[in-house]
């Protein structure tokens, strides 16, 4: 979408921006709604509530879940833009610092602002004669990774007992590129691979019974408790209620001061 919004406004990076907010962010969040409409058709729950019967799978209808989204859209719409204007407020000059600091970060703002002014000047970066002719080129290299492997999954489906079409390549493709866009918070992904591997290869195989009740269950508690306790956190311990540099924690190992907290290695400095 950006390559088209390049070719077609080229040298206007606003343009671009506002292109992508109406085109690339709406797919995006399409599919996370569908992610999240998928997540409640799979959801069952046997015990998990004291008003359902053992047993018995209760699954949230389609409907509930998509009027539920939708609210949860328009509220968190509102919810965004107080937070992000308090946040700027308060904090703005560390948000020009490229690597912020282990509460704030505006690495994802920058790199929004760095790819409309890459994608307006798409015409004269990535042509075939350009410094940057390599990226365009990746979209197809994507593509061509994702078929070769169907194909090989295809014509050998098994290495032993693995299964090689149980391999998602575009999901690791696109999350390998996240690793440039999201410095320093990369080592976060540490914790969201290693518990995926834990529960898909151990508890789906050897426990199927809590997989199937729990699972489900527990992503979203963990998905909704750390969004909230995120959000207070904000406003009563990092400052983002414009208290300045928000409430001092004491130090010791998992409040690592100076530093980032989860011991993730301080950025180099010039």
């Amino acid at each position: 979408m950006k390559i088209v919004a390049g070719a077609v406004l080229p040298g206007r990076p606003l343009a671009n921006l506002y292109f992508s907010s109406w085109s690339h962010s709406v797919i995006s969040q399409s599919l996370n709604m569908a992610s999240d409409l998928k997540m409640g058709e799979y959801c069952t729950s046997c015990r998990s509530f004291p008003y359902v019967l053992a047993n018995v799978a209760v699954k949230i209808p389609p409907r509930i879940m998509f009027l539920t989204q939708t609210y949860g859209t328009i509220v968190g719409l509102f919810i965004n833009y107080v937070v992000s204007v308090s946040v700027v407020t308060s904090h703005r000059e560390l948000l020009f610092d490229t690597h912020g600091n282990y509460a704030w970060s505006g690495a994802f703002f920058q790199s929004q602002n760095t790819a409309a002014t890459t994608w307006a000047l798409s015409r004269d970066m990535f042509r075939l004669d350009g410094d940057y002719f390599i990226i365009p080129v990746g979209l197809g290299l994507g593509v061509l990774i994702v078929l070769l492997h169907a194909g090989i999954a295809h014509f050998l489906p098994r290495v032993g007992t693995f299964q090689l079409s149980s391999i998602n390549v575009p999901l690791i493709l696109v999350f390998s590129g996240y690793l440039a866009t999201t410095s320093p918070q990369s080592c976060t992904m540490l914790s969201g691979l290693l518990v995926p591997i834990f529960v898909q290869s151990y508890i789906r195989v050897y426990k199927p019974r809590i997989f199937k009740e729990y699972s489900y269950l527990v992503t979203a508690a963990f998905d909704g408790g750390s969004l909230l306790v995120m959000f207070i956190l904000s406003f009563a311990v990092f400052g983002a209620a414009g208290n300045g540099a928000g409430a001092p924690f004491p130090n010791w190992w998992g409040n690592k001061r100076p530093g980032y907290p989860d011991h993730c290695p301080s950025p180099p400095t010039a």
